[in-house]
């Protein structure tokens, strides 16, 4: 299979080699072509040392960052490039990152430090594929396969085992026995890791195509995550997650639902999510915690809080989870169809409108805007100005009677 380089990292890989060095594309890049996907990232090894490097590419935006490992990032085209010196990482005292590196003229010891056969490949024009463990072979097994002594490469850093079940849930591979057994034994040391880098890889996992297979077969390792100990197995189990989109806040509800069922949104909070993630997820959560519709008033009820991009997620969970809800689904369908009014905000009329023909402000203002809506959702009265306003007036004319 020929692979395709960008123009950017093209140019990259030949200012180097210009300059007398060594460069290779390496790591998920080369896998992700060689699967015939693109790319996300373009990672860069070299034998050139950070200074050197920095002088191949003076003129260009460059971000010293990851100076300490040997990392130069490198804004080529608009395209952002970590070129790295071949190195050889020194122990990991603290199962996370290594006490020091030490930089190498050789691109097989580079590779060899890697976590995965499929990702300790290296590849430039110049030279073609290098491949000194076999990741070509594995990819076409769809097999897992630490890179040397599995354990060891566990014990470097802990979060592999999480990466390992993450990659089986995105790419539909299968773990290698020996791994497995490693990731296994293992497993306990992601105590160690933090919770945010825990959860990245946790998001990363939920959107997998094949997530629910690779939950099923290596769930049981998560037990050793703190916040993911009171997993039930139907959590590990559920047959749900890859029949949804893999948007992350439906997976994840979806998964602390089929895990947790009421408790979901309590470990919710004490995910290290996004804020925006979390309060997304905490609405599809409570959706899901409530029963289905019985009447198109109860369907703009359960849409009102989630909006048309939330409630077709939801409709989406439902489907998949709820047989024998056709007749709430078609109801909420046709809700989000219509884009009928959910909300205040939805209302033909405002506050400042109201306050301009006379109504007080504040807590009273709030419940009329409630009752105008309650009025509208019940399809009492139409969503236009005219009749919403001349229920304001009734609804004032009513209280002071009384």
């Amino acid at each position: 299979m020929e692979l395709y380089l960008p123009l950017c990292v093209m140019e990259a890989l030949s200012r180097l080699e210009q300059a007398g060095w060594q460069a290779y594309a390496v790591g998920g890049c080369v896998r992700d072509m060689l699967l015939g996907h693109t790319p996300n990232d373009w990672d860069i090894a070299t034998n050139a040392l950070p200074a050197q490097t920095q002088a191949v590419f003076k003129g260009e935006k460059i971000v010293l960052t990851g100076l300490r490992h040997g990392t130069v990032t490198v804004l080529l085209q608009g395209q952002p490039l970590e070129i790295t010196t071949y190195r050889v990482d020194g122990p990991y005292s603290d199962g996370r990152r290594p006490n020091y590196v030490r930089f190498t003229a050789c691109i097989e010891e580079d590779l060899a430090r890697r976590d995965f056969t499929v990702n300790a490949m290296a590849f430039s024009p110049r030279h073609g594929l290098r491949d000194p463990f076999g990741g070509r072979e594995d990819l076409k097994g769809k097999k897992l396969r630490a890179v040397g002594r599995p354990e060891l490469r566990f014990q470097e850093d802990a979060l592999r085992v999480l990466r390992g079940i993450r990659f089986s849930a995105c790419l539909g591979f299968s773990i290698e026995a020996q791994t497995a057994a490693a990731m296994e034994r293992c497993a306990p040391l992601l105590g160690c890791i933090s919770q945010e880098r825990i959860e990245a890889e946790m998001m990363k996992l939920c959107c997998g195509r094949h997530t629910s297979q690779a939950l099923e077969q290596y769930g049981g390792l998560l037990y050793s995550l703190p916040v993911w100990q009171g997993m039930s197995p139907r959590g590990w189990y559920s047959s749900i997650l890859s029949r949804l989109e893999p948007a992350p806040a439906l997976r994840l509800a979806a998964l602390l639902w089929e895990g947790f069922g009421s408790k979901g949104e309590q470990v919710l909070h004490g995910l290290r999510c996004s804020k925006r993630l979390k309060e997304e997820a905490a609405k599809l959560l409570a959706f899901m915690g409530t029963p289905l519709p019985a009447s198109r008033y109860e369907a703009k009820k359960a849409m009102a809080p989630l909006g048309q991009t939330l409630g077709g997620l939801a409709l989406q969970w439902c489907a998949a989870a709820a047989p024998g809800g056709e007749e709430a689904l078609l109801l909420c369908r046709q809700v989000l169809a219509e884009n009928v009014c959910l909300c205040r905000s939805q209302l033909a009329v405002s506050g400042r409108e109201l306050t301009a023909a006379g109504f007080p402000t504040g807590k009273a203002m709030g419940q009329l805007l409630d009752y105008l809506l309650e009025a509208v959702l019940r399809e009492e009265v139409p969503n236009t100005p005219e009749a919403l306003l001349s229920l304001a007036k009734s609804c004032r004319k009513n209280s002071l009677s009384t």
